[in-house]
């Protein structure tokens, strides 16, 4: 909706499309024919654009952070751009990060700001109070709505009695707004979200299951109920929900994630393995995946695969104490001590720090 100078270097790195290679312009050609003529026109350098930095984001890479924090705080950028930035930033927690959302609090654009308060969703009663109560009193209703959304899962009681008028009043706008078009699957799903913020679990379903009734295909109603009916100790229903929808959609790797986590709540080992390994390759970065599938492989005495497994895990994140000692104590009990030996030295390499490989070291040498 929108007129762009055409980009055949981004179709080349990230397989978006271009004007250049439409049909009736030069769709016979290839997408290398069309950029080495863009170069000719148009000289070797180009500027970095915020779509390199969303697909790098989307496929987990590592260091897609410091990119996502500059371009979320690049006031030069349309604010739809900025919130994206914002939005993807959730999934690379750090210090650094909440220092972006809590500045991108004060923006003046109201996208930025509730975009921010969504985005905050996993801060520390103590810390959400200080940065979101605030916005309880913003100008725009949409940001009042969403602070008030995101405070909702907290006690009563932590709210400071000068807030708790202004934090009812925007729950009360919430849902007038949702109940206002409650004839969509979307805004019954969110009348189930805030009721199963407050604690409201039967009030919650009911309103999950309305969703559903209104489109089947919902199926972020259909996962949330599934979470309800686990708290509840409806596995069986939650365990069909969920296949449901990772049959329905199986590039949801976190549906998968939690499909497996649930199977293997009900020691079904052998299919929680194969759950949590799908996904695991489809989300490589997030490691806690791998290693509940190699908790669930070692449950089956699959001691190879479990290991392999576990050298994954260590390939994300080398600092980890929980995945190392987990295959350190696999190696001790094998008395593999030789095995021990290259894993403590291999993580020592990487993570000279590391307290518990130093440790085991330091263990096997006195045993010599």
């Amino acid at each position: 909706h929108s007129l762009r100078v055409p980009r055949p270097d981004l179709s080349l790195t990230i397989g978006t499309p271009n004007s250049c290679s439409a049909i009736g312009c030069h769709n016979d050609k290839s997408i290398e024919w069309v950029n080495d003529h863009n170069k000719k026109w148009y000289g070797e350098s180009r500027k970095t654009h915020y779509g390199e930095v969303f697909a790098a984001a989307r496929s987990g890479v590592s260091t897609a952070g410091d990119d996502l924090r500059a371009t979320a705080s690049d006031s030069l950028l349309p604010a739809i751009v900025r919130a994206t930035a914002l939005s993807l930033l959730r999934n690379y927690p750090d210090n650094k990060t909440t220092e972006t959302f809590t500045t991108a609090l004060q923006d003046d654009d109201a996208l930025i700001r509730y975009t921010a308060i969504r985005s905050l969703e996993n801060l520390d009663q103590e810390t959400k109070l200080q940065l979101i109560g605030p916005k309880l009193y913003d100008r725009v209703l949409a940001v009042r709505m969403e602070a008030a959304l995101a405070l909702s899962s907290l006690p009563i009681s932590a709210l400071r009695p000068d807030d708790l008028q202004q934090f009812k009043a925007g729950l009360a706008e919430y849902k007038a707004a949702m109940r206002y078009n409650a004839d969509f699957a979307p805004q019954r799903y969110n009348l189930g979200n805030l009721a199963a913020a407050i604690g409201e679990s039967e009030e919650a379903i009911n309103y999950y299951l309305q969703s559903i009734g209104i489109d089947d295909q919902f199926y972020p109603a259909k996962v949330n109920l599934a979470m309800q009916y686990n708290q509840l100790g409806k596995n069986e229903q939650s365990e069909t929900l969920l296949r449901q929808v990772v049959d329905d959609h199986p590039d949801l790797f976190e549906v998968a994630y939690s499909l497996g986590l649930l199977l293997a709540e009900q020691e079904n080992y052998s299919e929680a393995a194969t759950f949590l390994g799908k996904a695991a390759d489809g989300m490589p970065q997030y490691s806690r995946a791998r290693y509940n599938q190699a908790l669930a492989l070692l449950k089956l005495k699959r001691w190879q695969d479990g290991e392999l497994a576990l050298l994954k895990t260590l390939e994300v994140e080398p600092d980890n104490r929980e995945y190392f000692m987990t295959l350190a104590n696999l190696y001790l009990n094998f008395k593999q001590t030789e095995r021990a030996r290259r894993l403590a030295e291999q993580i020592l390499q990487k993570e000279p720090g590391q307290q518990d490989a130093q440790e085991l070291l330091r263990m096997l040498n006195q045993k010599k």
